[in-house]
Parts: C-alpha cells; sequence; structure tokens
C-alpha cells in the first residue's frame, strides 16, 4: 500500500463529516450470504500433483494436467456429510 490517510488531513476531516450525517452504511458484505458462498463453493475444486505439489482451482469435472511434471492433476475429495 502506498497511500495513508494523513491525521487531521483533508481525506479525514471529509470523511469524519460524511459520517456523522450518513445514516448508515454504504456496502453489503457478501461473505456473509450463505447461499451465495455455497454456491461458488461448489463452483470450483481444488486440483493437486501428487508429484510435486502444484495446485489448481477449477470446475469440478475439469480434466487438468501438471505442466510441471505432465501428470494428471487430481480433484481434492471433500467430506459431503458436512
Amino acid at each position: 500500500m502506498t497511500h495513508y490517510i494523513e491525521p487531521g488531513g483533508r481525506f479525514e476531516q471529509s470523511c469524519t463529516a460524511f459520517l456523522a450525517t450518513a445514516a448508515s452504511i454504504l456496502y453489503h458484505d457478501r461473505a456473509g450470504d450463505g447461499e451465495a458462498r455455497k454456491k461458488k463453493a461448489a463452483s470450483k475444486t481444488k486440483f493437486s500433483c501428487s508429484t510435486c505439489g502444484q495446485n489448481s482451482w477449477a470446475k469440478p469435472d475439469a480434466q487438468l494436467i501438471c505442466r510441471n511434471c505432465d501428470e494428471p492433476m487430481e480433484p481434492e475429495q471433500i467430506d459431503q456429510h458436512n
């Protein structure tokens, strides 16, 4: 990070004035959306090379080959009971 808020500077003053009048927070954190998170997690799978340990993420039915070893990458096994 190359930018910092200067204490007492223009940004801090403007932000403080704005937040004093703002009725609510202006963003929505999607991390809390359980259904959206489950859908995103189900759309990709971690694949690993058993020879060199290289990892990749792709759709669950992808057929991946490790470019380092020329070996098939295996999907991570997920316990479906949790």
